[in-house]
């Protein structure tokens, strides 16, 4: 009975860590596509607000 409960340890240590590894992954990737909507609202803004059409180059508006 004791090798049974130890290998039962294990595996909820097992499922735990995966869990919090995948949550972190989740969380990476959510605060790595918020950041990229901003910089999309950003550049998007930006070209609205443009003088003339030449200043609506993505890298006209990545540099200013």
């Amino acid at each position: 009975m004791g090798s049974q409960f130890l290998l039962s340890l294990r595996y909820i240590e097992k499922k735990i860590f995966e869990f919090i590894i995948r949550n972190r992954n989740k969380k990476k990737y959510m605060m790595h596509r918020t950041r990229m909507e901003v910089i999309g609202n950003i550049l998007t803004t930006t070209r609205d607000y443009a003088d003339n059409d030449e200043c609506t180059g993505i890298t006209h508006l990545i540099r200013k």
